[in-house]
């Protein structure tokens, strides 16, 4: 890439997002090709969404051993992924059910899950003390909503170019770049391109690296809407598209779009 101007983008990330986002893309394919209704309101969705407030999270946040906890199922994988895009409410989620925020067992990546369905996961035996902690906790975040929003992301990053490194390589940079640059304005909306988007979603996979990496690099925690996708022109997504454009160009001289990373139209 273009020699670029500042320094703020080439602080590091504490999470290896190239090898993340391919893990990430495998992920989003193993939901997509799941037999279950997890992309909008379903039944499906409402037993993972309970499995996940009543036993998963309350069972990671007590969770004090060094082996890892076992591995959600998928469809709760993803109800916990889809929480965690909304980093703010997850952080006051977590807070409030916990006293703290819920993040990743150092031996087990957040994309893992178990291939069995809920209902054919044997509970994890625990103590009675441990049981007795181990209490549901409710969600802010309109679980049904995002899952909706999100059902056609896989279709922006699933081209060839995502399977390669370097490329990848680059957007991680690109990535670095966007947090230094709403670093310069928390009051402006930046609107990522695709690239950028898969390693910011893949990012916030890890909430509490999430949150150290943000603060080192934007000066705040960011936050995420993914509610802005009305295309329309004059349309807010838009409008900040083209002010992020500019902006991107005064900082860094070199161009917001790249080839290969902007949005591919509505999955078919």
């Amino acid at each position: 890439m273009q020699a670029m101007q500042g320094r703020g983008h080439e602080k590091q990330l504490s999470v290896d997002l190239v090898r993340q986002a391919a893990d990430h893309r495998r992920f989003l394919a193993a939901v997509h090709l799941s037999p279950l209704s997890l992309y909008t309101r379903s039944p499906d969705l409402e037993r993972a969404i309970h499995e996940y407030t009543d036993n998963f999270l309350p069972l990671l946040a007590g969770w004090t051993e060094s082996s890892p906890p076992p591995p959600p199922p998928l469809e709760v994988a993803w109800v916990w992924q889809l929480h965690k895009l909304d980093p703010t409410a997850y952080a006051r989620d977590c807070v409030k059910a916990f006293g703290r925020v819920v993040g990743v067992h150092p031996r087990q990546p957040p994309f893992s899950f178990s291939p069995a369905p809920t209902n054919d996961v044997a509970p994890v035996a625990r103590s009675a003390e441990d049981q007795g902690q181990a209490t549901p906790f409710s969600i802010s975040t309109d679980i049904a909503a995002s899952a909706e929003r999100q059902a056609g992301f896989l279709w922006q990053v699933r081209w060839a170019q995502y399977s390669r490194e370097e490329w990848l390589r680059d957007a991680e940079q690109r990535y670095r770049m966007m947090l230094h640059l709403m670093g310069q304005d928390h009051a402006r909306f930046i609107v990522p391109t695709y690239d950028i988007d898969l390693m910011w979603h893949t990012h916030m996979a890890y909430p509490g690296e999430y949150r150290e990496d943000t603060l080192r690099l934007a000066g705040r925690v960011v936050g995420h809407d993914d509610s802005v996708n009305d295309r329309a022109e004059g349309s807010k997504l838009t409008t900040c598209a083209a002010n992020t454009r500019n902006a991107w160009m005064d900082l860094y001289g070199t161009p917001w779009a790249r080839p290969g990373g902007m949005w591919q139209g509505d999955p078919p």
